[in-house]
């Protein structure tokens, strides 16, 4: 699937881990009962724990909070403190941490330098440089950026360079892959590297159209490169679509096959190595705009002093980057926003100046923001800022607090408004179909794991904070993700979430 469609559908192999601890347990106030004395009808937490264990057969398990979060009062829990993998819901403790740390107008630079007769492409760790779904939303091509900067070196009549072009992109740790990610997941979108320097989510997409029959199709790579990237053409002009790309492990070769009549979009593929990618990529626009380079790519450490001129920064907002995570999952940007977050952390926080962002101070800054609003971190294992790695581990007590410490929060409104809303847009703009607007959440998906988290308006006017993880989830016929039927019931059970307080 595309990287850019609206919509989870991460393709994982295994299946999902089960973990059966349980730190810090808590008495829950509800039990695995379904039934009630006739003389009675059930409570809203039977009613709930119907539901939500109506599969309990198939070995999943579910771990559910749900909270009023104006009392802090509990309305249902189960398993509330049993340590699960979260698949994306991960990406919450890393969006609340990162807006908590920088705010609702922070912007991140990309910035592109002349020096002499040489160019220094600087990147600060940027994630969604280019990024299509964002520019799509501006109404502008996804390279107008390089537009911009091919603009303004023609007007500064700087059009031939006999130097270099330099590219930076040592703001994050050189690990730009990480080790707990699956293999086969690495030649796919969602598991693109995250660098100092990112354009177009690290991947390539493109298209191919029709030749002449029997002939190979023509084949249309955005964005275009020179050196970095080889394509085979292994496709033929023929009476129906049927086009797949696929990518060697650990290399830029790519190999375009089947056939092509009216024409198809390539699914969009990762580059191995992000930097080196984007200045290729830089090159190669300013060469079709006129402006020529004519030494070579180099990787540089940093900008030499003298006579600079500094073109204008390519600019990310915060609220996009927020945006493309929580409604539209994006993995790529939860990753560089993670290291961003634990970059400035360790420079300011840590007085470490020279500090790059990583994993490791992501993880710290995360557990500041958990230590700062009395949030329990005691279960949380952070491993990478996607939820792709199952290493992660969150309960669902936790992402609750998150989500009403947020609720709290002076820039709620910001982290609100970046969430997937139910029947309108994102993960679940197919789901609540019948009640749009009412919920506003973040989904999750790996082999074996579905969660949804977030918070869902009842039919008095209140809100209610929630989070459902099941783990342990087997395989469907044919080797399907076996999700859907835990999907319904996680939607089953909010839609009876919003009869609260009826139901009791």
């Amino acid at each position: 699937m595309k990287r850019t469609l609206f919509a989870i559908a991460l393709s994982v192999a295994v299946v999902g881990c089960h973990s059966d601890l349980n730190v810090n347990a808590r008495p829950a106030p509800s039990t695995r009962a379904t039934t009630a004395p006739a003389s009675r009808p059930l409570t809203l937490q039977e009613k709930l724990a119907s539901i939500l264990n109506r599969l309990d057969s198939t070995g999943a398990r579910a771990a559910v909070r749900v909270l009023d979060p104006e009392t802090g009062k509990t309305v249902f829990e189960q398993d509330a403190d049993k340590p699960v993998t979260p698949a994306s819901n991960m990406k919450l403790t890393v969006t609340s941490a990162f807006l908590d740390y920088f705010g609702p107008e922070a912007i991140f630079d990309t910035k592109l330098i002349v020096v002499g007769d040489d160019l220094w492409l600087v990147g600060s760790g940027d994630p969604a440089t280019c990024d299509a779904a964002i520019a799509k939303k501006y109404g502008v091509a996804p390279l107008a950026a390089f537009d911009a900067w091919a603009d303004e070196l023609t007007a500064l009549g700087k059009t031939k360079f006999s130097g270099n072009l330099y590219y930076v992109d040592n703001a994050f740790e050189k690990q730009q892959i990480h080790p707990s990610w699956a293999t086969d997941d690495l030649v796919e979108w969602y598991a693109a590297p995250i660098g100092g320097l990112n354009l177009n989510d690290n991947c390539i997409d493109g298209t191919v159209s029709p030749t002449q029959p029997g002939q190979p199709g023509k084949i249309d790579i955005v964005p275009a490169t020179t050196a970095s990237i080889v394509v085979v053409n292994q496709t033929r002009t023929d009476e129906k679509d049927a086009i797949e790309i696929t990518r060697a492990a650990a290399q830029n070769s790519y190999t375009v096959t089947g056939t092509v009549n009216k024409g198809a979009s390539l699914d969009s593929k990762p580059v191995t190595d992000p930097g080196a990618f984007f200045a290729d990529a830089l090159r190669t626009h300013l060469a079709m705009r006129g402006i020529t380079l004519a030494g070579a790519i180099v990787r540089g450490e940093s900008v030499p002093e003298g006579t600079v001129t500094a073109l204008k920064p390519v600019q990310s907002k915060i609220t996009d980057i927020l945006w493309r995570i929580n409604k539209n999952s994006q993995n790529l940007l939860a990753e560089g926003a993670a290291k961003l977050l634990g970059r400035a952390y360790a420079q300011h926080e840590g007085n470490t100046p020279s500090a790059v962002g990583s994993w490791a101070n992501a993880e710290v800054a995360i557990r500041a923001f958990l230590t700062k609003n009395h949030i329990d971190d005691s279960a949380y294992k952070f491993a990478d800022g996607s939820g792709l790695s199952r290493d992660d581990k969150v309960t669902t007590r936790l992402i609750s607090d998150i989500l009403a410490a947020m609720y709290k929060h002076p820039n709620f409104k910001t982290f609100f408004d970046s969430l997937t809303i139910g029947g309108v847009d994102g993960t679940i703009r197919n789901r609540f179909k019948n009640f749009p607007d009412r919920v506003h959440g973040k989904t999750g998906y790996i082999g074996g794991v579905r969660s949804l988290s977030g918070y869902v308006k009842t039919d008095s006017g209140k809100t209610l904070i929630f989070s459902i993880i099941y783990n342990g989830i087997p395989r469907g016929p044919g080797g399907s993700s076996g999700t859907k039927p835990f999907e319904e019931l996680q939607d089953e059970a909010v839609e009876l979430l919003m009869k609260y307080p009826k139901t009791e």
